[in-house]
């Protein structure tokens, strides 16, 4: 997991910061008192900005020198570290049960910091996992680590270390493998991890959706695994596929400034928290830092987005720390793929004296926590119902252009693999049609010529891309063309095919040519007529085969009537001879 673009952008922001104003000072001297003053302005102003981004930025940030010590770090960094400030800058003593820890848990080493390493290589670090252990939490705190080296003057000045809490997401992951180490051979539909029903609600503490109450028990993992494909648009997309989680965060963003409504995007399908943008520092550094006081946060966020179905419906719900939250489910194309909530707020005036008793009961400082409190916006009901529809409607529209835009795309990517095997399937019915030694060709209703194949063209002399759109008349005398156009009719007219013979000169050779032509009415879909299909064979030396054919067969003929008069000739003759013999043996007999 990375920052957001809108988090890089601000870092590279801060940097650019540090640079002018590192820049500044060293021309500070240089200039007369006058403009010294109007420098010195610029500075405090500058200054000013940068720290009230770092300190409302919705990520751990710490500023070290280029010796390791720390110069800065900003609230969600002493939140997410489970440190005060001052513990985080030296100047209070850290628990030695404190550490940074490795993904197997192990005590990270010194060197192996963030921003140990980034001095050591001089170089960035992304996307480095570590694990925070502190005595006052009984789990891990996971974070994703970014640190940039800032340089000045060609050497390195600082080092900007940025962090992300991934805790959640972790625990969801360990949830899963914990099922498959018990032997649970089921899929984890949608990121959904399921757990034994004796682990339940840790694991929807985990962000699970749902937990199974035995492992044979198929017709409850069958209704789940149908939740979660059935809440998927074209039971594939999840409402994070259709939106700019980035862009979509820097309006809320700027809508949290302006109204003071907080804002949480939570997909339906894994409970992941897309978007949280104007979280108030009552919840953010008491009611949720805290580990007694963040499980009544968890009882509220599951009554919260329970039974949460209905289109447009607004559910509001009182938590026990005196705060209201509000809910709305996001339904696209009939599917329930999101649910909007703001809250962290009041709907009248406080009790002050109930969060008196709320601080003393967690241990927070009182003044601090009455501060943080004065900060809650009051909202009535009716103006939240609004703000609410308005979100929620915005969200919608945001989310089903981009369904509408990967549909697109879908059909798009159809239409393309269609074209292509189409174009595919053409050259190869060209290819045929083509080595086919015949001619053939196709013309419409008025004669015109829609296609032919290469042995056609050799007849006009001309290639198809000339032959296309043109006529018989625009090739061959008008006497041939009217012939071959009243064959065209008739074929059209018989409404089948019709053989004729036509003797020709061919324009690429000058040779003549005797065809025989077969010509055929093509019909569309509906069954209208729409043009004529000529398949012609030259005929001519089939022609002259037979000719040579009967020629061979008469002189057969010939050579057979001579051999049998030869024949008889030769039978003749002894027999004479014998009848003569015959007679003079008679008459000596006589």
């Amino acid at each position: 997991m990375k920052t957001s673009n809108n988090e890089e952008k601000l870092l590279n922001r801060i940097t650019e910061l540090e640079k002018e104003l590192a820049k500044a000072n060293s021309k500070i001297e240089a200039l007369d008192i006058t403009e010294r003053k109007q420098v010195e302005k610029v500075l405090r102003e500058n200054e000013e900005n940068y720290k009230v981004t770092l300190e409302n930025l919705q990520v751990g940030v710490v500023v070290h020198s280029k010796d390791g010590s720390v110069l800065f770090s900003n609230p969600e960094a002493s939140h997410i570290l489970g440190l005060t400030n001052d513990q985080i800058l030296g100047k209070e003593l850290i628990d030695p049960s404190w550490n940074f820890v490795n993904e197997d848990q192990s005590i990270m080493k010194v060197e192996d910091y963030p921003v140990s390493r980034v001095i050591a290589t001089e170089q960035k670090l992304d996307s480095y996992q570590v694990g925070v252990k502190t005595k006052d939490r009984d789990y891990i705190t996971w974070v994703i680590v970014n640190a940039n080296p800032v340089y000045l003057d060609n050497e390195l000045d600082k080092i900007i270390v940025n962090f992300v809490d991934i805790t959640e997401r972790k625990q969801a992951e360990e949830a899963t493998k914990e099922i498959r180490k018990k032997g649970i051979n089921i899929p984890i539909i949608a990121q959904t991890a399921f757990a034994f029903e004796t682990e339940g609600q840790k694991s929807l503490d985990a962000g699970c959706n749902d937990y199974i109450s035995k492992p044979t028990d198929p017709e409850k993992l069958k209704k789940m695994e149908n939740k979660s494909i059935n809440n998927l648009i074209d039971n594939k997309y999840k409402f994070s596929d259709l939106i700019d989680i980035p862009q979509l965060t820097e309006v809320f963003e700027k809508f949290s400034k302006a109204t003071g409504f907080t804002i949480g995007l939570v997909d339906n399908n894994s409970l992941e928290i897309l978007i949280k943008t104007g979280w108030h520092d009552i919840c953010v550094h008491y009611h949720r830092a805290d580990k007694k006081a963040s499980e009544v946060c968890k009882k509220s966020n599951a009554l919260l987005f329970s039974d949460l179905e209905k289109e447009k419906s607004v559910k509001i719900v009182e938590c026990e720390h005196g705060l209201y939250d509000c809910a709305t489910p996001i339904i696209i194309a009939g599917k329930h793929v999101a649910n909007l909530a703001t809250g962290q707020l009041l709907m009248q005036k406080p009790d002050i004296s109930e969060f008196k008793k709320q601080a003393k009961q967690f241990g927070f400082n009182e003044q601090k926590y009455l501060e943080a409190l004065n900060k809650v916006p009051i909202i009535s009901k009716q103006e939240v119902t609004d703000m609410m529809n308005y979100l929620a409607e915005f969200s919608v529209y945001i989310a089903q252009q981009g369904l509408n835009k990967l549909r697109t795309q879908e059909l798009n990517k159809e239409l393309q693999i269609s074209k292509e095997k189409t174009e595919e399937s053409e050259n190869k019915l060209l290819t045929v049609i083509n080595t086919i030694p015949s001619h053939i060709w196709l013309k419409d209703v008025n004669g015109v010529y829609l296609a032919c194949n290469t042995k056609f063209e050799g007849f006009f002399g001309a290639k198809e891309s000339d032959i296309v759109g043109k006529t018989d008349y625009d090739f061959i005398e008008k006497e041939l063309a009217d012939s071959f156009r009243e064959h065209d009719k008739a074929a059209m007219t018989a409404g089948k095919p019709t053989v004729n013979k036509e003797e020709i000169i061919q324009a690429e050779t000058g040779q003549k040519m005797q065809l025989e032509t077969t010509k055929t009415p093509m019909f569309d879909s509906e069954g209208k007529l729409i043009g004529v299909l000529g398949i012609a064979h030259d005929i001519k030396k089939m022609i002259e085969d037979l000719v040579i054919s009967k020629e061979k067969a008469v002189n057969a003929d010939k050579m057979k009537d001579i051999f049998l008069a030869q024949m008889s000739h030769e039978i003749r003759t002894p027999i004479n001879a014998m009848v003569s013999l015959s007679s003079l043996l008679k008459d000596d007999l006589e």
